[in-house]
């Protein structure tokens, strides 16, 4: 009965830590395509730096310096994102490990008391029942 409860817990852990996994999933997808979308006007910057002045150039320059930041930012929060990720996959093979355990723990203490209790019948059986006849004559 505890080892049902505490399948019935993992189990619940283990649902939780696929829905927290997705989210994780759709996150890094949306800072991916932010990451993508500032490369791009990274490349459209430069492109138009070459045909400007050296004022536009200092000021590109320096929405370029932002811009790298902004792009190393977000390749750190995906790696961080990504790792994160990782672990909860572990811990979700690890929870599935401890109920495949668990699991088959129950159901070797289920077949030893099958076991026992055919061993019973077993004895219980061959005890001939003239033996009790003495409740007949006591009562």
């Amino acid at each position: 009965m505890e080892a049902e409860g505490d399948y019935k817990k993992l189990k619940k852990e283990e649902t939780e830590s696929q829905k927290r996994l997705e989210d994780v999933k759709k996150e890094i997808e949306s800072k991916d395509t932010v990451l993508k979308e500032l490369e791009s006007e990274e490349n459209r910057l430069r492109e138009e730096k070459n045909s400007l002045g050296s004022e536009e150039i200092v000021k590109l320059k320096e929405n370029e310096g932002r811009l790298e930041g902004k792009a190393l930012s977000l390749e750190n929060i995906i790696k961080d994102k990504e790792k994160r990720e990782e672990d909860k996959k572990e811990r979700q093979r690890s929870l599935q490990k401890e109920i495949r355990e668990d699991k088959d723990e129950a159901e070797s203490l289920w077949e030893a008391c099958e076991s026992i209790l055919n061993e019973m019948d077993d004895e219980l059986e061959s005890v001939p029942f003239d033996d009790f006849c003495f409740y007949e004559g006591g009562a």
